[in-house]
């Protein structure tokens, strides 16, 4: 035979080997109560996915909404899926599944074998959405459902007239073998062994919906009214035979008309039937002249079963073993058929299992499912005259209307005398007051609770600023006393009498500077000296008129300790250095200002120099570096501020700052000394809050680096270079 291209074969449905994928279509345990055969169809659909597994076609899933309808079914294995994708889209076709179909056979695909529910919906707009794209389909009919028969055949009908195939799991499977000999062949035999499990719709898939119910109509009209009887009855005299004759027609007479025309009547009692076999059971009452009598209470009955069922009821004695009881487990009543311990164990028992209970009958009525408490509870508001005319609720007095009403009126609700809570009725109002004396209130909301814990626990959540307060006068130090103080104390006790600072580190007042934390530095290690903006007077502003701290603890560290190392380290977001820049202005600087706002003074007098000189570097962008001198013109410095433009303004404001804190701590003739000579030597940090990422400045690159795995190594060796 000639060969055939791949799209003569698809044409004609072949299913070609290496091209082909399989589609589950939102096939989800949520869906199991409201589809049509969904439990056989999911048993298709494992044969389906476990075949295809073997043959190695590869599964795309999805599921419409997994939060509210649940994941696929447990029944199927889908761990193997190329991908399992969530989704609101009716359609499979979103776009994580088209990315998935371009990798699919190696961007090949043109094969698709669709399956799920609901048939008329998401498989039906998926085919339509992958036929516009040129991909041939497949739907598995046994595999595919919808919640009503008509709506499944519809959309059967509709996807061939698109061009789907429609065909069964069986059909797909041994298309994808295509030979006895197929190497999986043997893999698989286990799961075709046993047929697959009938749907109900797929022998009838030909038809049009509407011809299957007019056809289902009249085959039951036949069977039930117009059919011949297999036999002919004669008793007592009262013969009768029900035949379809030749010429009648099912449309000729209405209906009503044909079964009154085939009524009988019995000839003793003249009580009609329609039936023959309801006849036939009549007529043995008036033939059955035999009475069986009742022995202990002159009872009698018309057959045994009859006699023998109510002795069992009413006679029975202990030792009477001839009828058998039932007996319930759980209160031990017992009954003479199966069936009405059944009904006893449902009506008795099983009503405990109720999840929904009406609020409104006495005793309280109790459902297992919510469409139907949901009708019963209807009922109850259709018998209520009195409606709210504000939310529209249901009453069934006029008093209790009325105090409902109490909850739209706050002029006419009824107050707790320790809170400000209102309530609609007294007694309401009651059973609040004891719990409102006992509880505890937040002091800064309206939150309130019983427990103390629960108390700690919202404080500690909602108002972290109240709950540090507490922590720091109260159950912080506590905590300090039972915990971190003994090993606290030998810390001390080490670095009491010979203290060896390292370093004076300047940095910012803010509450979200962790120096000891992001420095990994302990007891004794360095003298730590903060304010607004990390900000160090230079020498010419210092005077007995105007002694700060930074100046005497720069005495202090480098004079008293031999401190090697000067710190000064910024960080993003600084409030000091937003409001320094908010000086651009001109609006905060004015006299009356700086002499009413120490901290506006503060920034204006020692901070100005770095506003400066920032105003001149954003006039040419950035790209132009700065010069600090500093001791001398071997140790100054040139410095390039975020010339990449990563930060904003303030945070280059803030970078700029830091450097500019250098050249006035080398202003002070005590440091100039001390740098030349070796003995101390300065360092610049930068501290991003938002990320952790830690940035020092570079005199070779000229501007500030981050610290990382890449630079470490890099910038250890340029500050060891330094020193010497």
């Amino acid at each position: 035979m000639a060969a055939v291209s791949i799209e003569e074969s698809l044409k004609v449905g072949r299913l070609p080997e290496g091209k082909t994928a399989l589609f589950m279509c939102d096939l989800q345990e949520k869906f199991r109560p409201a589809m049509l055969y969904f439990s056989d169809v999911v048993s298709n659909a494992k044969k389906l996915v476990e075949s295809t597994k073997i043959l190695e076609v590869p599964l795309v899933v999805t599921e419409q909404y997994p939060q509210g309808l649940g994941n696929s079914v447990s029944e199927i294995n889908i761990e193997h899926a190329v991908c399992t994708v969530p989704k609101t889209k009716f359609s499979m076709i979103i776009p994580e599944v088209e990315n998935a179909i371009k990798t699919l056979c190696d961007g090949q695909l043109k094969c698709v074998i669709l399956f799920g529910v609901e048939a008329h919906v998401c498989v039906e707009q998926t085919a339509i959405d992958l036929i516009s794209s040129g991909i041939t389909v497949h739907i598995v009919a046994d595999a595919t459902t919808s919640r009503t028969q008509e709506d499944r055949l519809l959309a059967f009908e509709r996807l061939k007239q698109i061009g789907c195939f429609v065909t069964t799991s069986e059909s797909v499977i041994y298309k994808l073998i295509g030979d006895k000999n197929h190497p999986k062949f043997n893999e698989i035999r286990p799961l075709i062994k046993d047929k697959s499990i009938e749907t109900g719709l797929v022998s009838k898939m030909g038809e049009s919906a509407s011809t299957q119910l007019t056809w289902q109509f009249q085959l039951e009209l036949a069977h039930s009214v117009l059919v011949k009887p297999r036999k002919q009855f004669s008793e007592t005299n009262v013969e009768f035979s029900w035949t379809l004759e030749k010429d009648t027609k099912l449309d000729n007479q209405p209906l009503a008309q044909k079964l009154s025309s085939k009524e009988k009547k019995c000839s003793t009692c003249g009580k009609s039937f329609t039936r023959p076999q309801d006849l036939t059971r009549h007529l043995r009452i008036h033939n059955d002249t035999s009475n069986y009598l009742c022995e202990e209470c002159g009872k009698s009955y018309r057959s045994l079963d009859g006699l023998s069922y109510h002795k069992a009821l009413n006679h029975r004695e202990t030792n009477d073993s001839s009828a058998p009881l039932f007996k319930c487990s759980k209160c031990n009543k017992s009954f003479t058929h199966q069936i009405q311990l059944k009904v006893h164990l449902k009506n008795s028992h099983q009503r405990a299992k109720s999840v929904y209970t009406c609020e409104i009958c006495i005793p309280a009525a109790t459902f297992e499912r919510k469409d139907v408490f949901k009708n019963h509870v209807a009922l109850h508001e259709r018998s209520k005259p009195f409606t709210c005319r504000i939310c529209d609720k249901y009453f069934s007095s006029r008093s209790n209307l009325q105090s409902h009403s109490r909850t739209h009126d706050p002029s006419v609700a009824l107050q707790c005398p320790n809170c400000s809570k209102k309530f609609s009725s007294k007694k309401k109002l009651d059973s609040h007051i004891p719990e409102c004396l006992t509880r505890k209130t937040c002091p800064s909301c309206k939150f309130f609770c019983q427990r103390e814990e629960e108390m700690t626990e919202h404080t500690k959540k909602e108002h972290p600023a109240d709950y540090a307060i507490q922590e720091v006068f109260g159950h912080a130090l506590e905590e300090f006393k039972k915990t971190y103080r003994t090993e606290m104390v030998e810390q001390f006790k080490q670095v009491a009498d010979r203290p060896e600072p390292k370093a004076v580190f300047f940095t910012c007042m803010d509450s979200r500077m962790l120096p000891t934390r992001f420095t990994q530095t302990d007891v004794g290690d360095m003298f730590i000296v903060r304010n607004a903006g990390n900000l160090v007077p230079h020498s010419k502003l210092f005077g007995i008129d105007s002694a700060t701290t930074e100046p005497a603890a720069l005495e202090l560290g480098c004079i008293v300790n031999n401190v090697k190392h000067m710190v000064v380290c910024g960080h993003s977001d600084c409030k000091a250095m937003n409001l320094l820049y908010s000086f651009k202005k001109g609006i905060e600087t004015n006299m009356k200002t700086l002499e009413r706002s120490p901290l506006k003074a503060w920034l204006h007098r020692h901070g100005s120099i770095s506003l400066t000189k920032f105003e001149r570097l954003e006039v040419h962008g950035f790209q132009q570096p700065l010069t600090f001198p500093m001791e001398g013109p071997f140790r100054q410095f040139v410095a390039y501020i975020d010339p990449d433009n990563k930060f904003t303004l303030t945070d280059k404001l803030s970078q700029l700052n830091t450097l500019q804190q250098l050249q006035h701590i080398a202003s002070y003739s005590f440091i100039q000394s001390a740098i030349n000579s070796g003995r101390v030597h300065l360092h610049a940090l930068w501290f991003d809050i938002y990320t952790g990422d830690i940035y020092v400045f570079s005199r070779k690159q000229k501007r500030f680096v981050e610290i990382s795995e890449e630079t470490s190594d890099y910038l250890l060796d340029e500050i060891r270079e330094y020193f010497v």
